[in-house]
């Protein structure tokens, strides 16, 4: 059996059928014939609400401590980049508010479409020094590029309005420039790195995986004046930022705003057991490196130099620079993914480090290993087992396919208070209706996600919070989700009449 040919082609499949399910989300996801508000992943109404205010020339960096509770967490050229187009597009097109939802999500799609493009063309750059690459690995190349941006661990993260995939983007430009100028041109590859990486962070401050990713790998090497160069410019554009950016935007970043969002150990299985089932693939093929290294005695592979005369890094400096990758972004990833309201979302960059390890170490072992049949037959179990998650979840047996009920379901609601015409200031218990353009109000109470948590934790809201605010009367109105008591934010609302309504929220008068 020629177990190249049956991994290629169960790898092609298997990617293919992964971005079959993601335009098939992106179809129920979005439409050009009206503009859906839907979620495709966790808090999306927050970024949504802070590209509104960049359109409007509003403050982006607000205190969200003090009303109307609002947050901004992300860095800043991803509100701009964001901003910036879907002004121009809604300016050109002469398009209402209520579409940036849907122009948001293509952004990201076309980061998605790019990152894969980028992906593969790093990957390619591992036997740039060889003969030509056998088919076996462009395939499983391409598979991975197209795993990695369409596959179930990015799921719905790529085509919501979330800061993650641009900011791969970059990052991943980053490391491609690297490995294409070090060997013969390290000015051209250090500074262009330090430039991407850089964007990368301004994306989403978390991005800092791959300057330590990189930094480590020239450190090993004794490579003490790039490393020196890479440490003094990424730490003078971090500077440059913080310095220019005014004190909220400062706490932003380095206080994440102030809020006080906990470690959760139930949290950090959640996150690490659904990315293992996400990446079967990537684990089964490290598992499949790791078994060849040990066939093919590792003590000679060490010994063995890299070929000379090379324009570009070869597969032992990559599989090294990808160790480093998925040292450096575990590090990172695995904390942060304990955190109250986190996703698998930490983990996209640990699985591109990953994935670098296995095309590195194929690519290198294939010239010493007489045998990669281990190899071959777990990426092949490993695509089987990626093609039947991805098939269950078309078939309607697993997972979601479609969050085009959320737009009914949240349209009904907002249409039904907006006839209510509720007097103002009016306060709605549901941060995407409060969206300008579902529901206007005098003030947007887009509460950030850590609201409660903050509550919780003791941290003073001005006011007392939204219950302070009730308890005073502040709102002429309430749409409210009460709890067992008939209280809200231990408000227990005795300064407000309960009227009738059919919009799936108690509404509230305030007494006269």
């Amino acid at each position: 059996m020629n177990f190249s040919k049956l991994a290629s082609f169960i790898a092609i499949i298997s990617a293919l059928g992964c971005s079959v399910l993601f335009f098939v989300r992106l179809y129920y996801a979005v439409s050009i014939f009206e503009p859906l508000q839907t979620s495709t992943s966790g808090a999306e109404y927050e970024s949504l609400f802070v590209i509104w205010k960049y359109i409007n020339g509003m403050k982006i960096y607000a205190d969200h401590m003090k009303i109307p509770f609002a947050g901004t967490f992300y860095n800043w050229l991803y509100y701009a980049f964001y901003g910036e187009l879907t002004g121009g597009i809604l300016a050109v097109l002469d398009l209402a508010d209520s579409w940036i939802p849907t122009i948001t999500k293509l952004i990201t799609v076309a980061g998605t479409l790019v990152g894969v493009v980028i992906t593969y063309l790093t990957f390619r750059l591992i036997a740039s020094n060889e003969a030509e690459p056998s088919s076996s690995w462009q395939a499983l190349s391409a598979s991975l590029a197209i795993f990695l941006f369409m596959g179930p661990l990015v799921g719905f993260f790529g085509m919501a309005a979330q800061p993650d995939i641009w900011a791969m983007v970059f990052d991943i430009s980053a490391v491609y420039v690297f490995i294409r100028f070090y060997a013969l041109r390290p000015l051209v590859a250090v500074t262009s790195f330090c430039l991407l990486a850089y964007i990368a962070w301004s994306f989403k401050q978390i991005f800092v995986f791959s300057p330590g990713a990189i930094g480590l790998y020239l450190l090993l090497r004794r490579d003490f004046k790039w490393l020196s160069v890479l440490t003094v410019m990424m730490c003078t554009f971090w500077a440059a930022s913080l310095w220019i950016g005014d004190p909220q935007y400062i706490k932003t970043m380095i206080k994440f705003g102030g809020t006080k969002v906990t470690l959760l150990p139930e949290q950090l299985i959640r996150n690490l057991t659904n990315a293992g089932v996400k990446l079967f693939p990537v684990i089964l093929g490290l598992v499949g490196i790791i078994s060849i290294v040990i066939l093919a005695k590792p003590w000679k592979l060490v010994r063995r130099p890299e070929q000379t005369q090379q324009t570009y890094l070869g597969p032992k400096n990559v599989l090294l620079l990808a160790l480093m990758g998925i040292a450096i972004s575990g590090l990172i990833a695995i904390p942060a993914s304990a955190k109250q309201g986190a996703a698998e979302n930490y983990y996209f960059v640990f699985t591109f480090y990953a994935c670098l390890a296995i095309l590195s170490g194929y690519r290198l072992l294939s010239m010493e290993s007489k045998s990669k049949r281990i190899f071959l037959i777990l990426v092949t179990i490993g695509w089987s087992l990626n093609f039947l998650a991805v098939g269950s979840v078309l078939v309607g047996i697993n997972g979601v396919v479609s969050t085009r009920y959320a737009h009914s379901k949240i349209s009904s609601r907002a249409l039904c208070l907006r006839k209510l015409n509720l007097p103002q200031p009016a306060f709605v218990a549901h941060p995407y209706i409060s969206l300008p353009w579902m529901y206007p109000a005098d003030q947007h109470f887009v509460l950030q996600t850590s609201y409660y948590w903050d509550r919780t934790a003791g941290i003073k809201m001005e006011g007392g919070g939204l219950g302070g605010l009730i308890d005073k009367g502040y709102f002429a109105s309430l749409a409210l989700v009460v709890n067992k008591h008939g209280q809200f934010d231990d408000s227990d609302l005795s300064r407000y009449q309960k009227v009738p309504s059919n919009c799936n929220l108690s509404v509230f008068l305030r007494k006269k």
